[in-house]
């Protein structure tokens, strides 16, 4: 029985003579043009929104934006991948009508639009809202770290610098040795793969150029902050689900309703510790609303945050944060075996005796009154609460809002179940489908324009799930 065999490379075949004929109805690029046709461009701030009137033409903002957005959308990301794309995806021809920027093109123009890119997600929220696709019954938000484009090699902190430098002076001191050895030789020849005298001087030249450049690194360090990159000076080393990597940390606030993405925000910064109110503030300003109920998890619970969320009329649903690892560790009480009474301002412990405040001290800018009492050297419960003579506890001044978040959250674990198959769902699929968890630009800036199109990807995907194509596109025509 012969094989299947395939058609005749030089045998002239008939097409379909319109492009438009290789792509199908449900072909997601025609929601993205749908999208593109409908963005404010010269509102948002994007170069060219205007025609020009003299000098070369310049390529539409909605072909280029159209060419990112379908690249995101199928995991295309860099621009020489899209330029290649230009000329090899029908769908991609389709809409471009065959036109073929070169990469070059496509990258100036995600760099010069970097900030109406990043603009465009809010642009996109006010549409949600207004089309009833969010309806901010729940905000939910969360953080990821994303991989940058910057190795662990090329990340320092004062540790690793001063490390390296030791390694450097050891090397270039063997170094000398071997040359002040073979000085004293009889003869200066070195057996076989050994260093000659001139080489030996070149690698120690380089050596301390090495060190020089790393003592300056050092004296940047101390001036800056705690660590330096050098391929991506924005990034930092982070916690990641892969350890120790040089990412940045991304924010999404995620409305309840279809799963949907509001607001975006990419930082630098190693926890989530002062993520809360920008997000959730932000938040409730796209969705129009007197007031908002925001989810989070115990890595926003920071009493300024939720302070400042409480002001302007956010609830918070935040878990405390796990009880002291040491003191669990070694079998005591932690702070959540003692009552705080605020009627009197005292804690009881689980002997039943008061601790009063003793001292207050500043710490990060926050005071922390302390509690204690005298009854410990007497208690017979003092060898599982403390190891020393007494035992103290420590309260912010402004803790009661803590508390308050947290038996909120305690009150209702409906919405932590929900929280995480809110925000979560959404991370997934964007370091899944969309950009692999890890950014292909350098700088803030850059960092979060690529971020914005992923996130418009994701939500562009979502609505393509909920509402179909044609669906997603009677909603963008315009009435």
């Amino acid at each position: 029985m012969p094989y299947v065999e395939g058609v005749n490379r030089n045998q002239t075949i008939l097409l379909p003579n319109a492009v438009e004929d290789y792509v199908g109805p449900d072909d997601p690029v025609r929601a993205i043009e749908a999208f593109a046709a409908t963005v404010p461009y010269a509102a948002l701030g994007f170069r060219h929104a205007e025609e020009p009137q003299d000098g070369r033409p310049p390529y539409r903002p909605s072909d280029l934006l159209g060419l990112l957005l379908w690249g995101y959308l199928n995991r295309v990301e860099t621009s020489r991948k899209l330029e290649m794309a230009t000329r090899e995806t029908l769908p991609v021809m389709w809409l471009l009508r065959n036109l073929r920027p070169d990469f070059k093109t496509i990258s100036e123009f995600r760099r010069h639009n970097a900030k109406a890119v990043y603009n465009l997600v809010r642009h996109f929220a006010v549409w949600l809202r207004e089309e009833s696709l969010v309806d901010g019954s729940l905000v939910a938000i969360d953080g990821s770290k994303f991989r940058a484009v910057n190795s662990r090699d090329r990340n320092h902190t004062r540790e690793s610098v001063a490390r390296r430098i030791s390694q450097i002076e050891n090397r270039v001191r063997e170094y000398l040795e071997e040359l002040e050895r073979q000085d004293q030789a009889d003869e200066a020849r070195e057996p076989a793969g050994g260093l000659k005298p001139g080489e030996l001087r070149e690698k120690i030249e380089r050596l301390r150029e090495r060190k020089d450049l790393f003592e300056r690194m050092a004296e940047q360090i101390d001036e800056k902050g705690e660590q330096i990159s050098e391929t991506d000076p924005d990034s930092r080393r982070m916690k990641s689900n892969e350890g120790l990597q040089v990412c940045y940390n991304a924010q999404i606030a995620v409305d309840g309703k279809h799963k949907l993405i509001i607001v975006s925000e990419v930082t630098n910064a190693v926890n989530d510790q002062e993520q809360l109110s920008g997000m959730a503030i932000e938040a409730k300003e796209v969705l129009g609303l007197p007031s908002l109920a925001v989810v989070a998890d115990r890595g926003y619970s920071n009493s300024h945050q939720i302070a400042a969320c409480d002001a302007a009329g956010i609830t918070t649903y935040i878990p405390a944060p796990k009880s002291s690892s040491r003191n669990t560790k070694k079998g005591l009480y932690t702070k959540d075996d003692f009552l705080y009474e605020r009627e009197t301002d005292t804690y009881r412990c689980p002997a039943g005796q008061i601790l009063s405040r003793s001292t207050s001290a500043k710490q990060n800018g926050r005071t922390i009154d302390y509690y204690r009492t005298r009854a410990c050297p007497k208690c017979p419960l003092r060898k599982v609460c403390t190891e020393g003579k007494h035992r103290r506890i420590g309260r912010r001044r402004d803790e009661d809002v803590l508390t308050a978040a947290h038996a909120r959250a305690r009150a209702h674990p409906e919405l932590m179940r929900r929280r995480s198959a809110t925000v979560e769902h959404p991370f997934g699929i964007i370091k899944r489908c969309i950009n692999g968890g890890r950014f292909v630009t350098r700088g803030l800036t850059m960092v979060n324009a690529e971020f914005s199109l992923a996130v418009m990807a994701f939500n562009i995907k979502r609505l393509l799930k909920i509402l179909g194509t044609e669906g997603l596109k009677a909603r963008l025509a315009p009435a």
